[in-house]
């Protein structure tokens, strides 16, 4: 069996594997993840209606709750980061 990278978002899938309803907060304070990242993440999941939003009303990020809905038996995350050719701008 390959070995898998424990990258934070590869913690972070796991974490929501293993914990279908969870909170943000969960997420941030166990993997390290930071909360632009985090919700990057979610925001894929959503798209590929893997992970669902089960909390309503105006919550910051960290308060709000999810609830794993698909596609859980992929032990690797099923989102790919990409590796962006980013100019930096010389001040």
């Amino acid at each position: 069996m390959a070995r898998i990278r424990r990258s934070k978002r590869q913690s972070a899938w796991e974490y929501m594997r293993r914990n279908p309803t969870f909170l943000a907060n969960d997420i941030l304070i166990i993997t390290g993840l930071s909360k632009l990242h985090l919700r990057l993440l979610i925001g894929e999941l959503k798209k590929q209606k893997i992970v669902k939003q089960i909390s309503t009303g105006r919550l910051p990020f960290e308060k709000k709750s999810f609830r794993v809905i698909g596609k859980t038996e992929s032990v690797v995350c099923p989102i790919k980061t990409e590796k962006r050719n980013v100019k930096h701008v010389q001040h």
